[in-house]
């Protein structure tokens, strides 16, 4: 039975691939013979049959133009329910990048510890080993600072080490947030064909009613609500608005740190 369900999720993600990549080039599908001849029949015989009525002074309303409209609405929800399960793993994936930059400031706050540790150590620059007895004082001076620079130099490698790392984990999650984007968008502009299509069912339709009932508008301004695109537009932008949000504290700590050059973050 899950392999059943599984296998439909699939077979849905594939068909709305398709569907995106027809979005993406920006083509509304035409009506097809069928469909023509389908709205307008219904069209002839809704206004034939007084089956058109005026809701408000604005709209007129039969069920064939709500079946319209609810088309669209069922169509939106079902492709940003195929739009969550694909993101899944993209939501998770920025749930886990935060949840390592967390781990990995503290890794630089301790390596940057370490070294500011070392720095604050005097070291005897004079110090002379056997062997050095007759070695003038400038190049004794320049051995000690060489030895210290070298010994300095793990904890500043250390340092650099974590924060690439962070760096590299900002990146990441700005990736997959442009990524998060671009198949919102994608969608959007889906069922925004779809919207249109049915919109050209609806022309045909309510031309074919204007022939019997002369009375009618001989234009309809059919209103496509589109409650759940709107929902998910607000949905994805508060979503994506935020993680950014801190994805540039994040991102301006670490600038701000690495040019002070001290521990600027607070404990967590």
């Amino acid at each position: 039975m899950l392999l059943k369900k599984e296998g439909k999720i699939l077979r849905n993600l594939n068909s709305r691939n398709k569907q995106i990549k027809i979005a993406e080039e920006g083509k509304i599908k035409s009506l097809s013979m069928f469909e023509v001849l389908y709205m307008k029949f219904a069209g002839y015989k809704d206004s034939r049959n007084g089956l058109i009525k005026q809701s408000s002074p604005e709209r007129w309303d039969s069920v064939r133009l709500k079946s319209e409209r609810d088309a669209v609405e069922e169509f939106a929800a079902k492709q940003f329910a195929l739009l969550k399960i694909e993101e899944e793993e993209d939501c998770k994936k920025i749930a886990n990048l935060f949840d390592g930059l967390l781990t990995l400031k503290r890794q630089l706050i301790n390596a940057d510890k370490k070294l500011q540790s070392q720095l604050n150590k005097e070291s005897d620059l004079t110090l002379r080993f056997a062997g050095e007895e007759s070695v003038p004082d400038e190049i004794v001076k320049a051995r000690r600072m060489r030895e210290k620079d070298k010994r300095l130099q793990k904890y500043y490698d250390e340092v650099e080490s974590w924060r690439n790392q962070i760096f590299s984990n900002i990146d990441q999650i700005f990736s997959v947030l442009a990524n998060i984007n671009e198949n919102f968008d994608s969608t959007c502009r889906l069922t925004e064909i779809t919207k249109e299509h049915c919109q050209r069912k609806v022309d045909v339709y309510w031309r074919a009613a204007l022939k019997f009932n002369k009375e009618l508008p001989p234009v309809i301004d059919m209103l496509f609500e589109n409650k759940t695109l709107e929902n998910e537009r607000e949905y994805y932008s508060n979503f994506v608005s935020k993680a950014e949000v801190l994805r540039q504290q994040m991102k301006s700590e670490i600038e701000k740190y690495e040019q002070e050059g001290k521990n600027n973050y607070e404990k967590e």
